[in-house]
């Protein structure tokens, strides 16, 4: 889990503030979320921030390929990123520990291979910017549970994107000021995710979502609309081909706890005792993995399932 933030250097100094120590104080907001490193970079007309926490290998956050002029920042894994090096770095894909995580949507907007992300697996937010042109690649996995709270801001007559953050504390540090209401910040604990909300904060700020979870956008200075969708959607996906036979839904989970096993951090299995966990547990020992299993106990809640 770490924490990133972004926001637009013009737009910062027209509201009065120091961009590069907004964003700073903004990543030491996130820094509960990322203990083991924080930076803070310029890229183009953006300033960029991370909290990390190093679940995956490779150099620091945020990362910046000097030649292709992008800067990249990640929070959460990619469970299917062994496949993708294989296709965006062939021969990576069999190093161990593989790379950051963080590199490959840089990677792909670099070699123009931005079909790949709307495929990111894994639960993830990410953004980059590509310095040439000022334009923001952005994304979140489908379930939303790494957050990407975005600012749409009026400029120059029209609605842009002028800021990101994993949290709404952290925006507050860029001067936007909104709190998340008791029954979002409730559902969210309790599921791990919350439905979409937007908030109005005077007449030229709004925060708000992307408009769909697990689809890759970008941001332009010339878009008419604050961000664009990267690609339209795929017609259907391996999950819904696999509605009504057990055996292929079975395929494809074990498929991907196998990729979520893929990482050089240790793993461990939350364990209720309900339908969801208790699959997983099967799916482990069909694929011959051993891991530890952990139950959280609440003082005087059911034990039924836990038994």
């Amino acid at each position: 889990m770490c924490g990133i933030v972004g926001a637009r250097d013009d737009w910062l100094r027209r509201r009065g503030r120091s961009p590069e120590a907004s964003v700073a104080t903004a990543v030491a907001a996130l820094a509960w979320r990322g203990e083991d490193d924080r930076a803070v970079r310029r890229a183009g007309g953006w300033w960029l921030g991370c909290a990390r926490l190093a679940i995956s290998a490779g150099e620091g956050q945020p990362i910046r390929a000097p030649a292709a002029n992008t800067t990249a920042v990640l929070n959460g894994a990619i469970t299917n990123a062994r496949d993708l090096w294989r296709q965006l770095s062939p021969g990576v894909e069999r190093r161990a520990p593989l790379p950051n995580d963080a590199a490959l949507p840089s990677l792909a907007v670099r070699q123009r291979r931005t079909d790949l992300l709307d495929g990111l697996r894994g639960h993830h937010a990410y953004a980059v910017v590509d310095e040439r042109t000022d334009e923001v690649y952005l994304g979140q996995d489908r379930y939303g549970e790494r957050p990407l709270w975005c600012v749409r801001a009026k400029i120059d007559g029209r609605w842009q994107l002028a800021a990101f953050s994993s949290t709404l504390a952290a925006l507050r540090c860029l001067g936007v000021h909104v709190r998340a209401s008791e029954g979002a910040v409730a559902q969210w604990f309790r599921y791990g995710w919350s439905e979409g909300q937007a908030f109005e904060v005077g007449d030229d700020v709004i925060v708000c979502e992307l408009p769909v979870r697990g689809a890759a956008y970008v941001a332009r200075p010339t878009s008419r609309d604050w961000v664009e969708r990267v690609h339209e959607p795929r017609p259907t996906t391996a999950l819904q081909d696999a509605r009504g036979d057990a055996g292929a839904l079975q395929e494809l989970l074990a498929e991907s706890v196998t990729r979520c096993l893929d990482t050089p951090s240790a793993a461990g299995l939350s364990l209720s005792g309900g339908v969801d966990s208790s699959c997983l547990a099967l799916t482990l020992g069909a694929i011959g993995q051993d891991i530890p299993a952990y139950q959280f106990s609440a003082a005087g809640a059911p034990a039924d399932e836990r038994r």
